[in-house]
């Protein structure tokens, strides 16, 4: 992803993240919009009651929404979805 006002990919402390709702192009967007907006400002996505959100950053801290938390198991050699 690049950032739209220098030219330049995006700089951001996510590696991965995953949205999971009902329209795939607006979890797709969802997606691009959290991982350049960071990781400090998730808690306005993990609160959303229309998505679920699971990203983790560069130091491998996992961050889930409520919601998905019971549906998902991590552990250090793979994560699974249910």
């Amino acid at each position: 992803m690049f950032d739209l006002t220098t030219g330049y990919p995006c700089e951001t402390d996510l590696v991965s993240v995953t949205v999971v709702g009902q329209s795939g192009i607006e979890t797709d967007f969802l997606s691009t919009c959290i991982f350049i907006g960071g990781s400090g400002e998730l808690d306005r996505w993990l609160s959303d009651e229309d998505i679920e959100v699971i990203a983790i950053d560069e130091n491998g801290v996992v961050y889930c929404s409520d919601s998905i938390k019971s549906r998902i198991s991590i552990s250090d050699d793979k994560f699974r979805f249910e």
